[in-house]
């Protein structure tokens, strides 16, 4: 019978592919290393010659040893990893709009599934700003801090709207800077203080983008009370434009 410690014995001799080499790693010194080998040479097909050289036989054992400690040495990680329960506190930063539309949801089914997570979510118009202390940090936008691992969740494409009058009133535009002061709704994110609105052009084109900065009556951080004011004022047959959005068709 192939105890444990022979086993290992071939796994590091198959790895040093030299005895000294194999008594480092087994941290034991070459000539006691040696004996060892010597009593199994006869029954195991193992020789000495200028290093160590398997048999057929022998490089058919150690390749068992191999497998079967790799086994034998994730064991408790497996049997841990079927029983281990997810636990520890999360702290979440997210935006004002997305985090009530998408994050609270998620992170409802989370806790569910996971109950001993003590979990925080911080909705606000500048998470980055208020990210200290913070897990996992939900932005929208580019990140300028490079130290950062980040992951993109999902394009942020916006599309500029307007209510039929408006549109009827404005006429056809010949460039997106002539609405710089056409009345309109503003979202602003991320802690800015002035509103701009990128445009891209649409299909093969050689034009450039351009951004447009833009002057509102009206302005919010969060992205259901810009839905809610255009729906109210288009209801009243008022002309504005909603939200700042930015793909030009």
């Amino acid at each position: 019978m192939i105890d444990l410690d022979n086993m290992r014995m071939f796994r590091a001799l198959g790895a040093a592919k030299s005895l000294a080499g194999a008594a480092r790693s087994l941290d034991v010194t070459p000539p006691a290393l040696s004996i060892r080998l010597q009593k199994l040479e006869e029954r195991l097909g193992v020789r000495e010659a200028r290093g160590i050289v398997l048999t057929e036989e022998g490089a058919r054992l150690m390749q068992e040893a191999v497998e079967l400690l790799e086994r034998l040495d994730t064991l408790p990680e497996r049997i841990a990893s079927e029983q281990r329960v997810v636990a520890g506190s999360l702290r979440i930063v997210a935006p004002l709009g997305f985090g009530r539309a998408h994050i609270v949801p998620l992170l409802r089914e989370f806790h569910a599934k996971h109950p001993n997570v003590k979990a925080t979510l911080i909705l606000s118009d500048n998470p980055v700003g208020d990210s200290a202390g913070a897990d996992i940090v939900v932005h929208i936008g580019e990140m300028k801090d490079s130290s950062w691992v980040t992951h993109v969740l999902a394009l942020n494409e916006r599309f500029l709207c307007a209510s039929p009058r408006l549109a009827a009133r404005l006429g056809k535009l010949r460039h997106p800077s002539e609405l710089t002061h056409a009345p309109c709704l503003c979202l602003r994110e991320n802690d800015e203080d002035v509103s701009r609105w990128r445009f891209e052009p649409h299909g093969a084109t050689h034009e450039k983008a351009v951004t447009v900065r833009v002057l509102s009556a009206l302005s919010s951080n969060d992205g259901g009370v810009i839905g809610d004011w255009a729906i109210g004022r288009y209801a009243a047959s008022a002309s504005w434009c909603a939200p700042n959005g930015t793909r030009h068709r």
